[in-house]
Formats: C-alpha cells, structure tokens, sequence
C-alpha cells in the first residue's frame, strides 16, 4: 500500500461514504475511479461527429426545419387534402 494525503474534509466524506454503504473505502474509491473512467471515455470525440456529418445529405425531404408544426409537416407531405379546416 502507498500512503495519500488528502484533506481532512474528504477524508472524512470518504470514510463516511464506506461506512453507509458497508464497503471498504478501497471498494468505494475503485467505483468512483471506474465510474470516472467510464464517462471520460465514453464522451465523443470531435471526430465522432464526422459520420453524421457525412449522414447530412442521405435523406431527401422537404422538410429542413425541425421547428416545423405538425400542421406544416403534414401539409408538406400530404398536400392540403388531409390538412385541418380551419
């Protein structure tokens, strides 16, 4: 084992945290220090983006704003027949 120096404070809420949950603090400490991991490589790169920029041009339709109303959308794809009388 190698000896850390943490402040007093976190020390205790570690502590603390082992207790309430009856595991020892080296069980609490690897959880977080996985959980830590775990988002830090699960959060998308820049590049990640590229395949949905690539994705952009796949689907040809006239709708090209997502603030569209359901009234326009349906218009846009059905015509004025199944539109609502308003």
């Amino acid at each position: 084992m190698t000896p850390i120096h943490v402040a007093d404070d976190i020390a205790q809420a570690l502590h603390n945290l082992s207790e309430r949950q009856h595991r020892s603090l080296d069980d609490v400490l690897r959880q977080m220090i996985q959980r830590f991991d775990d988002v830090a490589y699960s959060t998308p790169s820049p590049d990640s983006d590229q395949a949905l920029m690539e994705m952009a041009g796949m689907f040809k339709d006239d709708i090209s704003d997502m603030s569209m109303t359901v009234r326009e959308t349906m218009m846009a794809y059905f015509g004025s027949k199944h539109a609502d009388p308003d």
